[in-house]
């Protein structure tokens, strides 16, 4: 069941949260991009961009998402992708 309060979306069912929103693949795609510089900055923007749950709930029966913290991660996570590749592309790495 979706409960909607406001623009925020309260799930009660991890099965009724979208893929892309649920903590398993959104882990499994940041572990992906420490090979793959890609799919960190897919997790990076799935995190910046809304909620990712988790499979616990709150006192509520609410599923728990993931937190600010996490954002603030993803932020930096962003910020260093960005200069890495930066540096890649204009040459700062090379010896």
């Amino acid at each position: 069941m979706i409960v909607v309060a406001e623009q925020f979306i309260m799930y009660k069912r991890y099965e009724d949260v979208p893929w892309y929103r649920r903590s398993g693949p959104v882990g499994t795609i940041t572990f992906l991009g420490l090979f793959f510089a890609p799919a960190i900055l897919f997790a990076c923007i799935i995190a910046l961009s809304g909620d990712v749950y988790t499979k616990k709930k709150d006192a509520s029966g609410n599923l728990i998402t993931w937190s600010f913290g996490n954002k603030i991660a993803a932020v930096i996570i962003l910020i260093l992708q960005i200069a890495f590749t930066y540096a890649m592309l204009t040459g700062k790495f090379s010896t």
